[in-house]
């Protein structure tokens, strides 16, 4: 006897409860969490830089009486220079794609989070760039970058006091403690099994599980707030190629550097994000502003996003940088 067939009962069509898209969490990415961020007014201008030696150096006398107090002062400069430029990039909803979009397609949010996300990939990479490698900070052992004796994947190494040598050696140049420590992921994975740091949480475990470092016992045991792990991801290939994903921060090193929470007047920093909200429609607080306009030569609707920012180093003698931490 005929019977209807399962594909003459039901026509195969998209779900409406699930999809699946590839989003990178916000905190993979080290370029908004290490600097703080500055809003500014205007796109481009200067900001005071006061002499350290001239605050820490005393010329302070006993004073007689009847005698003149001893007089003294010191340098500023408007010698730091910001400018915000912006990163940028659109994606086109043609008028055929958008009329035949099935749910739970939504073409103007999936367009905001893919640019959103176009803005961060590219923001990181010119973290990595400028602030994520050697040669840049000046706050370490002999005012260079720093190497490990023992590299920390070593059992026999000693990171913890490795770490708080040079918390100590930037103090001692500017009497500023580093309070963030970002880890590249490789280094960050091979201290998670250190026998330094295993021995002095293990007394923490239970019989639910074992002792096990995480971002936030890592801050405890190394002396800063807070312990960044470098996540950010990229695909390096070109369209159309196959895929190669890859870490976009260097995963073997590791930095130590001063950044307040709150930015403010005569509040140093290892650098600071600049960012402009003075575009009509942008945040003042990210510089980044979205936007929807008709291209009707292209029968589309384009989203385009952008970001104003500039991302400065500060202070060279607030972080210490160490490179090849592991193998």
């Amino acid at each position: 006897m005929a019977q209807p067939t399962l594909t003459q009962v039901h026509v195969s069509r998209a779900l409406t409860n699930i999809s699946v898209a590839y989003m990178q969490e916000a905190d993979n990415f080290l370029a908004t969490r290490v600097f703080p961020r500055v809003p500014v007014t205007n796109q481009a201008n200067k900001y005071f830089v006061y002499s350290q030696a001239d605050f820490y150096r005393s010329d302070a006398k006993r004073r007689g009486p009847g005698a003149q107090a001893a007089r003294s002062g010191y340098n500023v400069d408007a010698t730091g220079t910001y400018s915000c430029d912006r990163d940028a990039l659109g994606h086109a909803i043609a008028d055929p794609i958008r009329a035949n979009a099935d749910a739970p397609l939504d073409l103007d949010r999936e367009a905001t989070e893919y640019l959103s996300q176009q803005l961060l990939l590219v923001q990181e990479t010119r973290f990595q760039g400028s602030f994520f490698k050697t040669g840049v900070w000046t706050g370490g052992t002999g005012g260079t970058d720093v190497t490990p004796t023992t590299k920390w994947d070593d059992a026999a190494s000693t990171p913890i006091e490795d770490i708080r040598a040079q918390i100590r050696q930037v103090f001692s140049g500017t009497g500023y403690n580093p309070n963030k420590l970002v880890l590249g992921r490789k280094t960050f994975d091979n201290l998670l099994d250190h026998p330094d740091l295993i021995d002095r949480i293990k007394y923490g475990q239970t019989n639910m599980g074992p002792a096990r470092a995480n971002e936030e016992i890592m801050a405890q045991l190394f002396g800063v707030e807070e312990v960044i792990v470098a996540n950010a991801l990229q695909n390096t290939a070109i369209e159309g190629a196959a895929a190669s994903y890859s870490f976009i921060n260097d995963q073997k090193s590791a930095l130590l550097v001063y950044a307040p929470a709150n930015p403010g007047l005569m509040i140093p920093s290892g650098g600071y994000t600049f960012v402009w909200g003075g575009a009509e429609g942008a945040d003042s607080g990210t510089g980044v502003r979205v936007k929807r306009y008709r291209a009707e030569t292209e029968e589309s609707d384009i989203v385009e996003a952008e970001m104003w920012y500039d991302q400065r180093l500060v202070a060279p003698t607030l972080g210490a940088f160490f490179t090849a931490a592991v193998s």
